[in-house]
């Protein structure tokens, strides 16, 4: 054990008494315990816990009783509770619960019913559940999901075939997997057959796209990963978890090669990866940049017509800068006589300053820099009862944004009760 200084690092228990190591593995921090797997010379190896004490390091249970080994492996916690896969001797390798206690201790499910092994694996916590794949006494693989009693483990979407889970994203968990119609593909499920759909059919047909747990990480709310496709090799994708939000970032290696990125890491809000091109396996940088857009409304009465101001706010939070980006505009139909006019801030540059009819520019937005756009119309005499006006801010496709969820803008007003507010 360490305070972090030399004089404060020292042994902490000689769990295997003499010479003999303890071969500790699977180490697991819950709450101001620390569980782990080991072997005392004595007991096997089995589950101990400790609390930073000599006294208080101790053999947890012996769930294979005697010498023989339970292999307690893929220590996972959620809700509070500690998930592992071992084996007492009788029921093969399952999927056992502890409370941290030893009484609270269990075999949580005999999924493969007898003396056979499920041998659970791909252990991923989701809120307070745990998913994770396992072989049934039909010796199929598929995936469950517990939320640590005995009845509410159960098997989710049988028809999937070979599961493999990958990451958590929010309260639903991104998988692979393979039906009658598609190949080896992306999926997410809420934990109910119901809510278990394909994402995106990334290598149409029966392909697969080769995406694995080892080569994914979720960041910010985003998977990303490598993936094949039909086109070319195995490059660089990510996903929100909708089909929009699933596609191809770079093919950095082009043409039919692959990449192959891997090992993805955030650091000071950018994605870092490694990948291989015709240089060698190399240390890469995703660039990219967080663009939002914001919308306001203003009027002025000019009778008989009223004329509708919008102001309109791109900026960007960085990290990078994001230039070119262009508005898909589409003014409400009831408006005539449309003009507007584009104003950078702390570093924001517009293409085209001023216009009329639809916005027709790009924008410029280093780090922290703003653009800010108004336009205007007449409403004139019209029967509509609204006037909407949507803006979304589109990226050029050499270049990223961070959060797409918060690129679009549409602002509506009730013609009529707006109306009513000038003409009382």
């Amino acid at each position: 054990i360490s305070d972090g200084t030399e004089l404060g690092t020292v042994l902490l228990k000689d769990i295997n008494p003499g010479a003999a190591g303890s071969s500790i593995s699977n180490l697991v921090l819950v709450d101001d315990s620390l569980y782990f797997s080991a072997v005392d010379g004595t007991s096997g190896r089995e589950l101990w816990r400790s609390d930073g004490t000599a006294a208080g390091t101790q053999l947890l249970v012996d769930i294979h009783p005697g010498s023989s080994n339970s292999n307690p492996n893929l220590i996972t916690t959620a809700g509070g509770l500690l998930f592992f896969s071992a084996s007492d001797g009788s029921s093969g390798t399952e999927l056992w619960v502890s409370d941290g206690t030893a009484i609270g201790t269990e075999l949580l499910k005999d999924i493969n019913v007898g003396s056979g092994s499920s041998l659970p694996s791909n252990l991923v916590r989701v809120g307070d559940r745990l998913f994770f794949r396992a072989r049934n006494d039909s010796s199929m693989i598929q995936l469950w999901v517990s939320d640590g009693s005995e009845s509410g483990t159960t098997v989710v979407a049988p028809s999937l075939m070979a599961p493999l889970p990958l990451e958590a994203l929010g309260d639903r968990l991104l998988l692979t997997a393979s039906d009658p119609v598609n190949g080896q593909e992306l999926w997410i499920t809420d934990g109910s057959d119901a809510g278990t759909v394909l994402v995106k059919d990334i290598n149409p047909g029966l392909a697969d796209s080769s995406i694995t747990s080892s080569r994914s990480a979720v960041i910010n709310d985003v998977l990303y990963f490598q993936a094949l496709n039909s086109l070319g090799g195995t490059e660089l994708w990510r996903s929100d978890g909708t089909a929009d939000g699933t596609f191809q970032i770079q093919d950095i290696e082009p043409g039919p090669f692959s990449s192959s990125p891997e090992f993805f890491s955030e650091l000071s809000g950018r994605v870092y990866f490694r990948a291989r091109t015709s240089t060698g396996l190399e240390l890469w940088r995703l660039n990219g940049g967080d663009v939002s857009v914001q919308q306001s409304i203003s009027s002025a009465a000019l009778p008989p017509d009223l004329e509708l101001t919008y102001t309109i706010t791109a900026s960007n939070d960085g990290p990078d800068a994001v230039n070119g980006v262009t508005l898909d505009h589409l003014p409400a139909p009831a408006l005539a006589n449309t003009s507007w006019n584009c104003v950078g801030q702390n570093g924001g540059s517009c293409t085209s300053p001023s216009g009329t009819g639809a916005i027709d520019t790009s924008i410029d937005l280093p780090t922290g820099a703003i653009a800010t756009l108004t336009f205007a119309g007449l409403i004139g005499e019209i029967n509509s009862e609204a006037v909407e006006n949507q803006v979304t801010a589109i990226i050029p496709n050499d270049q990223y944004d961070y959060d797409l969820f918060n690129n679009s803008s549409s602002l509506s007003i009730v013609i009529q009760a707006f109306r009513d507010r000038f003409e009382q």
